[in-house]
């Protein structure tokens, strides 16, 4: 199954070949939540085997262990990245339209928990992590979760106490939440959350 992207920035239409579904602990979703997916760079030079880059915009990140913090927070994050939403990139590794790995660069949660705070897989080469679950067996749906307040992710629940939704692009799925899907990079993206 697959759904046709809008043009991107350079005029070239994207085919989306996969879908992962995004679980977020629901004490995230109320201030927090997910509200856009999108599509980023692709290696056209193999159509078998490529990385997909696929950036998640939150509505915020907020440090709700203190407010007095979290305000803080919050000024340092607008001055340093000029924005309130806060924006995640992580990569998809496909074979054979098949999804063979995923890569976190500077976002990897490893064990960390909800509470925690997490920048793991700085260093380069990045990691791929193995794909633990897939939604169904055509394995273009991998789980991925947000495991700690300032969104950091895993292929692995590390909350497996904490109530989640579910997000999954376009696809109409009960029980999982659709939301906004489309195609940029991660650079355009910063210019158009620029101040916002």
């Amino acid at each position: 199954m697959r759904n046709k992207l809008k043009r991107g920035k350079h005029g070239r239409a994207t085919d989306a070949e996969v879908y992962p579904v995004i679980y977020q602990p629901i004490i995230d979703v109320e201030k927090n939540g997910l509200r856009a997916y999108y599509y980023g760079h692709r290696d056209y030079t193999d159509i078998q085997k490529y990385s997909q880059e696929i950036s998640l915009v939150f509505h915020n990140e907020n440090f709700t262990r203190s407010r007095l913090i979290n305000k803080l927070y919050e000024w340092l994050r607008r001055l340093i990245y000029g924005r309130k939403v806060d924006i995640e990139t992580f990569y998809t590794h496909v074979e054979h339209s098949q999804v063979t790995g995923l890569s976190f660069p500077g976002i990897y949660s490893s064990t960390a928990t909800w509470r925690e705070t997490a920048h793991a897989d700085h260093k380069q080469p990045t990691p791929i992590r193995p794909v633990q679950q897939f939604y169904t067996e055509a394995k273009t749906m991998p789980y991925i979760y947000v495991n700690t307040w300032n969104h950091s992710l895993a292929p692995h629940d590390n909350n497996p106490d904490l109530r989640k939704r579910g997000y999954c692009p376009y696809h109409i799925i009960e029980p999982f939440y659709t939301i906004e899907i489309n195609y940029a990079t991660r650079q355009q993206l910063e210019r158009k959350y620029r101040n916002k």
